[in-house]
């Protein structure tokens, strides 16, 4: 059963807008699509310009809004932005949704055994970047850097070495190989504590992949 996605604090988000007639309005990560139909509901005659690079959430468009919808990362926002001389509003919501956890099936959770990607595009190519390159790729400093710095995970250094150990013997391509990786790499204590072991390297990978540009 596929679960909906209900959008955190819509209210509170769409009211900072303070939105007028005839705004125009930037969806960043317009994912589900709630931001944006709350928008319409309040303001129809608003113009709303959203991006996403997964392009398989376009089909979340209410097709009574005004809604110019753009397959494009939200760092390209300046490119999107060319024609519009003036916007109103921008809104960001920055995170995963729990259809993206659940059901892409690209590895974004530790939960159910699929292929490393994590990336929010829905059909990578092989000039993207993806989880699969980065822990099969990436220097040991380079993983302990980002699971540190991006998931703050106390054991950064040794669950860094112990991917690179387990890739000198065997290429890592499915997210259950990875937490099997995390699990060998950090204390018995630390696995029965209250949030699972693998939680924080996949949250710096996940961030890794999906800024990739500023580790080019």
């Amino acid at each position: 059963m596929q679960s909906i996605h209900r959008t955190v604090l819509l209210n509170e988000a769409i009211d900072g807008l303070n939105l007028k007639a005839n705004s125009t309005v930037v969806d960043a990560t317009f994912g589900g699509g709630g931001h944006s139909a709350e928008i319409c509901r309040r303001s129809p005659s608003a113009k709303i310009i959203a991006l996403d690079q997964d392009k398989s959430v376009s089909k979340n468009k209410a097709s009574s809004c005004n809604i110019i919808f753009y397959n494009e990362n939200f760092r390209n926002l300046d490119k999107v932005l060319e024609k519009d001389e003036k916007v109103n509003g921008i809104i960001f919501d920055l995170g995963l949704s729990s259809n993206q956890l659940e059901n892409s099936g690209r590895g974004f959770s530790f939960q159910k055994d699929e292929p490393l990607l994590m990336t929010m595009k829905a059909n990578p190519t092989s000039w993207d970047l993806t989880a699969l390159d980065v822990v099969n790729t990436w220097s040991e400093k380079s993983l302990a850097d980002i699971i540190y710095g991006y998931g703050e995970e106390k054991f950064s250094r040794k669950i860094a070495k112990g991917i690179v150990e387990a890739r000198n013997q065997k290429k890592i391509e499915t997210t259950f190989e990875l937490v099997k990786i995390i699990s060998k790499s950090v204390p018995g204590v630390y696995k029965r504590g209250r949030l699972h072991y693998a939680t924080k390297t996949f949250q710096a990978i996940r961030i890794a992949v999906n800024v990739s540009d500023f580790f080019s």
